[in-house]
């Protein structure tokens, strides 16, 4: 099983590799071929490649690969179970690529927050997460609904975005995982990682981007939310080891 679970891993590493090496060239062509199909009769004077975005540069191959067969193994060890171990493996594995495109671009996949969204869903529903079914969807849904009307009254009173699409549909994916009763603290961790960053930035007298990517203090103040949980009772303390 521990084989099993290190090639999983190793996939999974290759994987992140793959889609972080890919994505901006994907975007820019996917960008180019909408240009070419709104507007047909007037080609753009402009070609993919000259995009101001530019792939990330990665490691070797190797490396992604053992990095995750390793991770999983090391899951595996601490949760016997195979299940369990897939969920918390594809659970970080997602939360990292979102979280470095966002602090490469500032860009948030959707279908990503989509994947981990469907992921939480499965969670409540196996007993893996702490919180029912019914509570996952109750905490989704409040934190779709809040956001969404945040998103839209932020840009009726400022004539602009004050936070990204990606953002809420993060926010959203990342509730399925934490009691709708959570949502507060978690929200209020984010903005206090990112408000650290950056006063640390200002206090180091960089410069300070324009706008701060959030999904990496999206996904650090789930993880501080779970440890803080994690005093009472085991997260996965509900999930039948036996199955």
């Amino acid at each position: 099983m521990i084989a099993l679970l290190f090639l999983l891993g190793g996939v999974s590493g290759l994987w992140i590799r793959y889609y972080l090496t890919g994505f901006a060239s994907s975007l820019n062509k996917d960008v180019y071929n909408t240009y070419i199909e709104i507007f047909p009769d007037n080609p753009p004077h402009f070609v993919p490649d000259s995009a101001i975005l530019t792939p990330l540069k990665c490691g070797a191959n190797w490396r992604y690969f053992l990095a995750g067969g390793i991770f999983f193994a090391g899951l595996y060890v601490c949760y016997p179970s195979f299940l369990l171990v897939c969920v918390i493996g594809l659970f970080f594995i997602l939360c990292f690529t979102i979280s470095v495109i966002d602090w490469h671009y500032q860009l948030i996949s959707p279908a990503l927050c989509q994947g981990l969204l469907v992921l939480g869903i499965f969670s409540a529903w196996q007993n893996i997460n702490s919180i029912s079914l019914d509570d996952a969807l109750i905490s989704t849904f409040t934190a779709w609904s809040l956001f969404f009307l945040l998103f839209y009254l932020a840009r009726f009173i400022y004539q602009k975005e004050a936070f990204g699409r990606g953002d809420y549909w993060l926010i959203t994916a990342l509730a399925t995982f934490i009691h709708w009763q959570t949502l507060p603290l978690f929200i209020l961790l984010s903005c206090l990682f990112a408000l650290c960053y950056a006063v640390y930035q200002k206090l180091r007298k960089q410069s300070i981007k324009k706008q701060i990517p959030f999904a990496p203090f999206l996904c650090l103040a789930m993880m501080a939310v779970w440890v803080i949980n994690w005093v009472d009772l085991d997260l996965f303390s509900v999930y039948n080891f036996n199955h």
